[in-house]
């Protein structure tokens, strides 16, 4: 967690889910060592490995490797959900552009909307990192 808040990769008030609450409730499901070592044999898991070394992004082996994430973004208020993506495969992920889109937000500060990675989750159990 640290090193991510050190990256500065989201900027905003960040929430750990220590139990796993959320995951588990959203239906979010592990995955396994078979599904992580076919992963590497995927053209577009390979490309993201690739694209994180170019990029300089450091990586480690902390954490629940195994966790599979996703996107879920809500309206204001939380009655409608706008997008519920959930990742099939380790290098499955939403565009930020995308989620732009579904919050009806054009990107017309020229800001480059594709690489970065936002999570946002809100829950009873959460923490707020420090």
């Amino acid at each position: 967690m640290d090193d991510f808040v050190k990256g500065e990769f989201f900027q905003g008030e960040l929430y750990i889910d220590i139990d796993e609450a959320n995951y588990k409730a959203m239906g979010y499901k592990s995955f396994n060592l078979c599904t992580i070592i076919m992963s590497l044999f995927n053209k577009k898991a390979r490309a993201a490995i690739s694209k994180g070394k170019a990029d300089k992004i450091p990586s480690n082996l902390k954490g629940n490797g195994l966790q599979n994430g996703g996107v879920l973004v809500v309206n204001k208020g939380g009655s409608e959900i706008l997008m519920d993506f959930k990742q099939d495969n380790p290098a499955d992920h939403v565009e930020n552009s995308d989620i732009l889109k579904v919050l009806g937000i054009k990107d017309t500060e020229g800001i480059h909307t594709s690489g970065s990675r936002t999570s946002l989750a809100s829950g009873a159990d959460m923490k707020k990192s420090e």
